[in-house]
C-alpha cells in the first residue's frame, strides 16, 4: 500500500521496493506477527 501511494504520488520508491520485498518474504515464510524485529535478522542471514 506504501509503495503504490508513493508511485501514485510520483514519489521515488528505491528504497520502499526492497522493504517491501522483505516483508513479504517474511510474510509468507509465516514471520508476519513477529514484526519489524524479524526484518533485521533477515537481512542478517543474507551476509
Amino acid at each position: 500500500m506504501l509503495v503504490t501511494a508513493s508511485l501514485d504520488q510520483g514519489v521515488s520508491i528505491e528504497v520502499l521496493r526492497p522493504v517491501h520485498d522483505i516483508v513479504h518474504r517474511q510474510v509468507a515464510a509465516g514471520y508476519g506477527r513477529q514484526g519489524t524485529a524479524r526484518i533485521v535478522e533477515a537481512l542478517r542471514s543474507t551476509r
